[in-house]
Order: structure tokens, then sequence, then C-alpha cells
């Protein structure tokens, strides 16, 4: 291909390997179940196959797999026969070389993840052509082309990873959460234990943390996010109000029990005087954080400020591994590309992308969301109406008093006042002496 065009090149041919798909086609048809399983599992259909004849059979001998009918060679024979396929597959010969082709099922995971290598090869081929053709006629909104294009890239890395699940087995996983006792597994825990005791949080969940400013909606936001990513979870934080540093030094302090501020100080004066044994222990849970949030799967893009950017993000981190939580801090910063004509549109048109991406992805979304002094604002009622679950601060600017509330959630009660408080010095909430 030459290198200053986009234009596919027509004498070379596209991926595939005719071997890989007759052994798939053989696999299945000697040991159905077993294969047909795999292939399920995997995502595999019809389509991954380039060879017409080949995608045929592997649509018969599914649909008699699916049926609970023989599959063998005059089961097959005659099932394309009656659909008038079997001269497109090439006749009972080509059916009967499915079963002396000698394969073994034990093979067949090579088989398909090479079939499925071949047909991702083929789609970059087609998805790459038609974003360069369209690059090429683009006389505006190129911003929104890339990010359409970056999603039908993630979308593509992601197959196979996260399928829709057939109502009977939905189904019997209810009734096995049931009788044996355990939570849903698309339940996701904060770690932080009175907030759990009442509020739920599942996959696909919109969260909207409500409050003014200085309530420490952020604080709770992020404090989330970092509880949950030094336990194993796989965790986005888009920091649009303070920097990285900032966060991170927040992040410490929280898991640590130490103020940053207060621990450099401490370390200030020792080094001065020459005394280090009061520094022994801030100095060792400090290094301890760091270590924890080392290890910790938390990514923090300082780079991505617009909600194109972010989605892209998302899509590309939840196409590595699945994610769990996704905080933007706070959705009122969020740049949000195209003409609304009013901020409350394009906030409105944000909340309810954003919902739609955490069930693409099934992961939470957690934004804190700015209100005024008498708690409501035009854009936040927007946010709390898209939103799955709402957790509200009051805040008391006086007394510095603040109080938790879950006021809206996809089950159990609403309303609910958490007993959490505020820990100034280590901007975070805990639970109530």
């Amino acid at each position: 291909m030459s290198e200053n065009t986009y234009l596919p090149d027509i004498h070379r041919m596209l991926p595939q390997s005719e071997e890989a798909e007759k052994g798939v086609l053989s696999c299945l048809v000697l040991s159905p179940n077993e294969v047909g399983a795999i292939c399920s599992k995997m995502g595999i259909d019809a389509k991954h196959f380039l060879i017409p004849a080949h995608s045929l059979l592997f649509r018969a001998a599914t649909a008699l797999w699916k049926a609970g009918k023989p599959l063998d060679f005059i089961t097959l024979t005659q099932f394309l026969r009656d659909k008038g396929k079997l001269d497109q597959v090439g006749g009972a010969a080509a059916v009967s070389s499915l079963f002396t082709f000698l394969p073994t099922a034990a093979n067949a995971e090579y088989y398909l993840t090479l079939l499925t290598e071949k047909a991702i090869a083929r789609a970059l081929i087609h998805i790459g052509t038609k974003y360069a053709s369209k690059a090429y006629d683009e006389q505006g909104g190129v911003n929104a082309l890339a990010a359409e294009l970056h999603r039908e890239v993630c979308e593509l890395l992601g197959q196979g990873r996260i399928k829709d699940q057939p109502i009977k087995e939905v189904l019997k996983e209810i009734l096995q959460e049931i009788a044996s006792g355990k939570e849903d597994e698309s339940n996701l825990s904060t770690y932080i234990p009175a907030l759990d005791q009442n509020l739920k949080l599942y996959r696909s969940d919109f969260v909207a943390i409500k409050g003014g400013t200085g309530s420490g909606k952020s604080s709770l936001g992020s404090q989330i996010i970092v509880e949950t990513a030094i336990r194993g979870s796989n965790n986005l934080f888009f920091p649009l109000e303070m920097s990285a540093k900032q966060c991170l030094k927040r992040a410490i302090a929280g898991i640590s029990g130490h103020n940053m501020e207060a621990a450099r100080f401490l370390m200030k004066v020792a080094l001065r005087t020459g005394d280090m044994s009061g520094t022994q222990q801030m100095q060792q849970d400090v290094a301890g954080a760091v270590q924890k949030l080392m290890a910790s799967n938390l990514r923090m893009p300082k780079s991505c400020r617009t909600l194109n950017s972010i989605i892209g993000e998302c899509r590309s981190a939840n196409a590595e591994r699945q994610l769990d939580y996704v905080l933007i801090d706070y959705i009122q910063l969020l740049h949000v590309e195209g003409n609304f004509g009013t901020r409350q549109l394009s906030i409105g048109h944000a909340t309810q992308t954003l919902k739609r991406l955490a069930d693409e992805l099934k992961c939470i979304i957690i934004t804190p969301s700015q209100v005024n002094k008498d708690g409501v604002s035009r854009e936040a009622a927007d946010i709390e109406n898209d939103a799955n679950s709402v957790i509200a601060i009051d805040y008391d600017k006086e007394n510095g008093e603040r109080k938790v509330r879950v006021e809206k959630q996809r089950e159990g009660a609403s309303g609910i006042e958490v007993p959490l408080e505020w820990n100034g010095p280590l901007t975070k909430f805990e639970p109530i002496k």
C-alpha cells in the first residue's frame, strides 16, 4: 500500500486462514457441546468466517447444536438440503470433509483465537478505510469524527468480553444468589461501611454527589475512588478542578492518617533540629500509603477535559480490563463539544451521555455536582433526574457541620442519613464515633 494514500490495496488478499476456519468447523461437529460452549463464550458468530461456505456451515451446525439435535454427517447434510444451502457449501462432499479433517477439540481454542485475530484484522481494515474516506470529505467536526473512530476501535478490542446473558441464565443466577445468600455480583462496594450499609451501587449506575462549595462532595467522590482502587478495582479519576498532585496528597492523607502539610512541617523541624525520632512512624505510614497507591489500578488522565476525550479514555481503559469506577470531578467543569445554546442543555447532554456510557461499559460513573446555597440549581436538577443514585451533602458553613444523605437510589429507601462525620485535616468522611 502506498504511504500517501488511504485507499485499500486491491492487489492484496484480506487477512484470513482457511485452515483455521475449517479446523473450527471440524472441532464443532466432532465435539459440539464443548466447542459450541467455547464459541458462545468467545462471541464467535458466522461473521468471523471469511469464506461464505464456511459461514453457512457454521450457521447450520450451531443451529442444530442449540436445538439439541444430533450433529452428524447425515443430520447436517439433510438440514442444509432442506434449507436449499447444500450446493452453496460445496455439496455433501464438503460436509463429509469436516468429519475427516482430524483436528482435535483440544486445539479448538487455538483455532478460534486465530479465527478471531483474522476477523479483527479485517475489521480494522474496514474501519480504517471508512474513516480515512470520511476524513477526506470532513469540513468540520473533526474531533467528533475522531471520537467516533475511537469508539469503533475500542468496541472492536472489547469484543467477546461482556455479552448479554440469555434470560434463563439471569434467572438461574438470581436463584443461586438467593439460595446461597451471596450478594449480586453486579453490586460494587465503596469500602466505606456506613455508606455501603445504606446505599447499593450497581454496575451501570450513574451517581451524582451534590453539595455546595466546600461541602466535601469532591472529597467523598475521591475517597470512594481511592478506597476501591487500593483494594483492586480498576478505576479512572478525571480531576477537572484540582491538579493530580493535590488529589494524590489528599489520597495519601486519607490512607496514612497524616495531613500532608502537617507532615511536611514536622519533617522540616526534624531536619533543622537533627532529631528524627518523632517522624519515624509518620514516614512509615506515608510510605505505606504511597506504596498502596502505586500498586493500585488508579489512573488520572489530566489531559482529558472534554466529554469526548473522557469517553474515549474510558473505552480504551475498558478494552484493556473491565472498568469498575469512574470519577469526573466535577461535571459542571466539563467541556461539552457542540452548540447547545445554553449551559444547562450542554450539561443535560453530558449527563445523558455518561449514563449511557456507564451502561455500555458496565461500570459505575460518579460525578460531584455543584448546587447553590439553597441546595438547588437548574443544572443540578437535570443531573439528579438522570442519576440512578444521588448522595447529598448538607453543609452548615456557620458551624462547619456536614450531613451525608442518600437522597435517591435504584434499590432501597431514600432520604436516609448516613452516619459519617467530616475530618477536615484529612479531607475525608469517617464513621461517627
